[in-house]
């Protein structure tokens, strides 16, 4: 699948590590961003970098460490879903909030 907007093809694409990201998403193979017939068309310019935030007074309130890993983390937004984080009296919050 070759991408050409507007049905003006290009013969490269200068890509953020997301876009190549967004491409593979949207089902065109990640080569046919970066690699179109054999040669580099795409190049991604940086990469992203995911932070985790937590809040330290309802970790310590639960007897929770931050956790180490992407499994630990899963597990700790398991135990927190559904319940009520934001003090509103609605048990329907989310453990963990991603883009």
């Amino acid at each position: 699948m070759h991408y050409s907007p507007g049905g003006r093809a290009f013969h490269a694409y200068v890509l953020t590590g997301q876009q190549l990201g967004d491409y593979t998403y949207r089902g065109w193979r990640r080569e046919t961003v970066a690699v179109y017939e054999g040669k580099v068309v795409g190049l991604p310019t940086h990469g992203l970098v995911v932070h985790l935030y937590y809040l330290r007074d309802l970790f310590s309130a639960a007897g929770l460490r931050p956790p180490r890993t992407w499994d630990e983390a899963i597990a700790i937004a398991r135990r927190f879903n559904g319940t009520d984080l934001d003090g509103d009296g609605a048990a329907n919050d989310y453990g963990m909030c991603m883009w």
